[in-house]
């Protein structure tokens, strides 16, 4: 997907959070900063795959996401990958990766949104860190309904056979799986077995959020 930045535009001197203080960290002023819930989490799933993300979902976060991905603030996605960024730079998590592949959405679905964010969170990591992002390795092929509808058990069922893998050539890389929210981490299940057939050296996922609190 092109990007056209002058359409994700927002002065560099303004909060692109509250967009009323002046910018601080991250592009986002110190008052907002501090209603972010860092929490710099990574466990390993039941296949041991590391999984990463940095808030918690908090109802600030939320409104933040809501904002981003269903009400055409789109800019977003610059301060959003920074934390993400940063946070995946300090803890070593972008130590060795060959490129980052966003969790994709279908076309008809991106069309309509007219982005898919977890390409854009890549954008920004891959500015940041020099690693390419790949939009063509795996694309997702049914146009299945919106996993936040679902129950759990839902939206594994849901999923199943929706990626398909297009590039063969993993073997021995390195990936790291970029999204936005991890709920019951069916999304990336699903994907990560699918690139997994290729044989890559490793994949690790990096989020922005969860609701998820691990002890």
């Amino acid at each position: 997907m092109k990007i056209i930045d002058e359409l994700l535009y927002i002065s560099e001197e303004e909060c692109a959070l509250c967009k009323y203080e002046v910018a601080d960290i991250n592009g986002i002023c110190h008052d907002c900063n501090k209603r972010l819930d860092y929490v710099d989490m990574s466990y390993f799933d039941e296949a041991d795959v590391k999984i990463n993300y940095t808030l918690f979902l908090n109802n600030f976060l939320s409104g933040i996401i809501d904002r981003f991905k269903f009400k055409g603030q789109a800019y977003l996605y610059k301060s959003l990958g920074k934390i993400m960024y940063d946070r995946a730079k300090s803890s070593g998590i972008l130590d060795g990766i060959d490129f980052i592949i966003p969790v994709p959405m279908h076309r008809r679905a991106e069309n309509i949104r007219g982005f898919n964010q977890s390409e854009l969170l890549s954008k920004r990591i891959s500015e940041l860190s020099g690693i390419p992002y790949d939009t063509e390795v795996v694309v997702k092929i049914k146009n299945t309904p919106p996993q936040h509808l679902l129950t759990s058990s839902e939206r594994m069922k849901n999923l199943i056979g929706s990626f398909k893998l297009k590039n063969l050539n993993l073997s021995g890389k390195r990936i790291l799986i970029v999204d936005d929210i991890l709920t019951t981490g069916a999304t990336v299940k699903h994907l990560t077995d699918e690139i997994k057939k290729s044989k890559p050296k490793t994949i690790e996922i990096m989020a922005l959020t969860s609701g998820r609190r691990i002890d």
